[in-house]
Parts: structure tokens; sequence; C-alpha cells
């Protein structure tokens, strides 16, 4: 037995057990593993099975190689974990065969030097997977609602999000386009997920995904949440523009007008989480499906539509000074309308035939009087 005389070592688990709430039992844990990997790496063989015993009260270390005990030479197929019986009893007289042996080991001089820094990995490494495993205790009923959180750190693939408790990572394609995050910033995310394939579990959170803005609704306007409003759907080009379909079967009820709120309130105030840069069309739903596609195309102006329901596409005719409008701005005006309604709509110029069967009403916006689309900031 020797006496490491790690009393520094000793204060910084128990200190680290309060300080992060991470129990004693499972720092300690760590740092006897290491223990144990620090003497086979340094004194042992690798393949050796070695365990470790530390004193947390007295600093004093004990290294064991460990045994499977076998009968005859034939039976030994790994020299390094397995020992004959023979051999076995001059360890431990009650060894038996299929039984295990502890051999002790000698503890160098210069092995504290080397346990305390393998020691400190340990921990740092503990920490990281006992917060993590509480991360996901405390966080998996959260995947799919919105977080407050700060920017911790920008990095060429991701933006490490500070949550409080915990830390969160916003890979690229979860950014919105264009927007640029500063240290300390605070903003909302979604939790799109909590990834626990690898080692460590690592939750995911999302700036542009379309259920962030459908949370967001959420939190402004409590007709959703009464049911008194649904949304039915949604599309999103995170930075552009967004569509969301909404729908109520309560007379009365303006379902487009609660979600944007007196003056544009609501719908303003979402705005300004996701970016001003980005317009949201509120579009009211309807069975009718002519009726559904004209209202998703607004602030475009349809002069005709014509439905293949068997394709699932649309033909909607525009006049030429509307064409540039249905469009939208990288195309994404009728993408958006052709992903909330389920049809690949196409824009042309004048000619036909149908019309919607029901007086046409263009679909509420978030900036009703804009008819040009406005210039990205």
């Amino acid at each position: 037995m020797k006496s490491l005389k790690l009393d520094q070592l000793t204060e910084a688990i128990q200190s680290l057990s309060t300080e992060r709430n991470v129990p004693e039992e499972t720092i300690f844990k760590a740092v006897e593993s290491a223990f144990a990997a620090a003497w086979r790496r340094d004194k042992g063989e690798r393949g050796q099975d070695v365990t470790a015993k530390f004193n947390i009260n007295t600093g004093e270390l004990e290294i064991f190689t460990n045994f499977e005990v076998v009968e005859k030479d034939e039976d030994i197929e790994d020299d390094l974990r397995q020992l004959l019986l023979e051999d076995a009893k001059k360890i431990d007289k009650t060894a038996k065969v299929g039984g295990s042996v502890q051999q002790q080991q000698d503890v160098p001089e210069d092995f504290g030097r080397i346990a305390a820094q393998t020691a400190k990995q340990a921990i740092i490494q503990s920490l990281k997977e006992s917060e993590s495993e509480i991360m996901v205790e405390e966080y998996k009923d959260r995947v799919g609602t919105v977080i407050n959180g700060s920017i911790q750190r920008v990095e060429s693939r991701f933006v490490r999000v500070d949550l409080g408790r915990t830390s969160a990572i916003m890979p690229r394609e979860e950014q919105i386009p264009g927007e640029r995050y500063n240290m300390g910033e605070r903003l909302k995310f979604y939790i799109k997920e909590i990834d626990d394939e690898g080692r460590i579990p690592t939750m995911i959170v999302s700036r542009s995904a379309p259920e962030l803005v459908v949370a967001l609704f959420k939190q402004e306007v409590p007709e959703i949440g009464d049911g008194a409003v649904q949304i039915k759907g949604i599309a999103r080009s995170a930075g552009l523009r967004t569509k969301v379909s909404v729908f109520t079967d309560i007379p009365g009820v303006d379902a487009a007008g609660t979600l944007i709120g007196g003056h544009g309130v609501r719908v303003k105030a979402v705005n300004a989480e996701v970016g001003e840069t980005e317009r949201i069309d509120i579009v009211e739903y309807s069975d009718n499906l002519a009726e559904y596609i004209t209202r998703a195309m607004s602030p475009a102006k349809i002069d005709g539509i014509k439905i293949n329901e068997e394709n699932k596409t649309a033909q909607v005719f525009v006049s030429e000074d509307e064409v540039r409008i249905a469009i939208g701005r990288g195309g994404a005006n009728v993408r958006l309308a052709g992903q909330l309604t389920g049809y690949e709509i196409e824009v042309e110029r004048p000619g036909p035939t149908e019309t919607p069967e029901e007086e046409k009403k263009d679909s509420k916006t978030s900036e009703d009087s804009e008819k040009e689309e406005a210039p990205r900031k």
C-alpha cells in the first residue's frame, strides 16, 4: 500500500461533487479507473485486468491485477488474465477453478505524480459524462419546446449555446442563413433532439426549424393553447419567408387575425425572435383546394387556377406584373405555397379557365400593405 498524499485531489473530488451536483461516488469511481489505466500503461502490460483501490481519506492507493483461475495448462488462453489453480492458491488459499484472484502490485515512488495528473483528466471526463447524463434526464421531456440560451462559442461547423445548467450545439444546418451570432447574445432556440448515440449525449437546438415558429406562436397566442385556433401546417425558408396555415370552427373567430393580433403585435413579436428579414404569411385554411392554394400564394393576386389532383400539381395564372411577387425572392413564395398545400405549383401568365368556386380572399400577412418583397438587410 502506497500513500500518495493526494489531499488536494480528495478536496477537489468533494468540492466538485458539491458544486456540480454530481455524486461523489461517480467521480471517485472514475478516478480509480484512471489510476488502474495509468498503472497498466506505465508499469504493467497491455491487456491486463487491473483494479485500483484509492482511500479518499488517507490518500493510500492499492493496485491489483485480476486473474481467472483455471485447472490445466491447456485451459490457459490468455496468460495475462488467467492463472493455474496451483499458482492461484499461492495468492489466495481459498482459490477455486472458475473463480478469480487478485494479486497486489507494487506502487512505485514516482507514481503519485503520474496518478495525480491522470486523476485530473479522469475528473474532467467524469464531470462531462455525468453532467450529460443529468442533462438527458432533465431535458428529455423538453424536446419540442423553446428555450432561452446565450451564444457561448462560434465554430466553423456549429455554434455552442449556453443554456444555464448545461450546453447545447446548433449545427450549421440548424442556423438561419445570414444570421450572425455574437458571444453572449441571448436568443430563443428550439430543442430539436438529444443525440445519445455517442459516448457523451449532446443536445441539438435549432433556429431554422419550422417548429420554432409554431412554438413561438403558441407562446404568443393563448387561443392556440385552448383550442380555439388550430395551426394546420407550416412551411418555412428560414431567413426568407414562412407560411403558417390556420383554422377555426368557432363562429365569429378570425383565425388569421388572432395570430396577427391587434396592429400586428403578435406576429411582430414572433418576427422579432426569428429576424425581421423573414416575412411571415398567415394563411386561412380551406377545404376548398382551389381557394386554399389561392390563399397560400398571397401576397400575389391569382387570376385563375388549374388543378390536377391525380398528379398533385396546380397551375396558377397571374398577370404580368404579379409574376415576380407570385414567385418570390429565390422562388420562396411559390415553393412554400406548394409545401403548405401539398401540391407542386407552377406560375403561368394569363390564360384560362378555372377560378376558385368561392370568392377569392387574400391571405393575411404580417405586412398586408406591402406588395413588393422587402429587401434583405
